[in-house]
């Protein structure tokens, strides 16, 4: 009996020290977990077909339903680590005075130091349609795969029906 109660006890300590050994505390920054969660992120694809756009968006992103949002404006957020939103609207041409028809620009947002944006500006039949990401700067390196494809967003990919499915036509 005193061989049996030897071993249990053995046994327990035993995996005791391998679950500490092993196991231990993630120590990374919540921004580098990010980071490393974004090198797998699955993208989905959004299609306004009102306005005749279409953007890409993190799978883990939720759709924000606001009342205030008319045609042509939607809404993706993640407020589980951070606050990121991306967000796509569409305006009349007279709102934005430009000679540039295809912009980017950048910065902070006002009163908020801590937080950036990235916005894509494309003139395209008489309207503007924007599209922007919202980030806190300490995720601006885990975010950058986002940063990049709103810099890179074009206008003119269209979507058509074909039977219950989106397929996507490139103009041009």
């Amino acid at each position: 009996m005193k061989k049996i109660i030897s071993i249990l006890v053995l046994f327990v300590l035993l995996c005791i020290v391998v679950a500490v050994s092993t196991g231990g505390i993630d120590e990374r920054t919540p921004q580098e977990r990010f980071a490393q969660a974004m090198v797998f992120a699955r993208y989905d694809t959004y299609v306004d077909h009102d306005m005749g756009y279409t953007i890409d968006y993190p799978s883990f992103f939720t759709r924000d339903d606001e009342s205030e949002f008319g045609i042509g404006h939607v809404r993706f957020s993640y407020h589980i680590l951070t606050d990121l939103i991306l967000e796509c609207k569409v305006v009349p041409e007279s709102i934005y005075v430009s000679r540039c028809e295809n912009f980017v620009e950048t910065g902070y947002v006002d009163k908020l130091q801590a937080y950036r944006y990235v916005a894509h500006y494309i003139r395209h039949e008489h309207r503007w349609y924007i599209l922007s990401f919202y980030y806190l700067i300490d995720y601006q390196s885990a975010v950058s795969g986002i940063i990049y494809r709103v810099k890179r967003w074009k206008i003119g990919t269209k979507y058509e029906l074909n039977g219950n499915i989106c397929v996507r036509k490139i103009a041009g």
